[in-house]
């Protein structure tokens, strides 16, 4: 529900404040990215269910997940996101 909502945005924006090697600008995406790994991995890992194929056990799931966001979280920003910021999105071509 909406309390779950706020509870998930509130733990989002307090990753902001922990990712003080990254320049503010890019804070924002970095959170997006690993969110967006976090959404494919756990929807891979449920359809590999549906699909009777081997997976790792929840527990394992959980802490490769943590591993992993903590890498993408901690990464250096590369030289060429702190050359190129944008605030606008690239026009889709169409």
């Amino acid at each position: 529900g909406l309390q779950s909502a706020e509870g998930f945005v509130r733990a989002v924006e307090g990753l902001r404040p922990h990712l003080h090697d990254l320049p503010n600008s890019l804070r924002g995406n970095r959170i997006e990215q690993v969110l967006t790994l976090l959404t494919g991995t756990l929807a891979g890992w449920e359809w590999a269910q549906h699909r009777g194929e081997h997976r790792l056990a929840a527990a394992a799931l959980q802490a490769e997940l943590v591993s992993t966001t903590l890498a993408v979280l901690q990464a250096p920003a590369s030289v060429a996101s702190n050359r190129h910021q944008t605030n606008s999105a690239p026009a889709l071509a169409g």
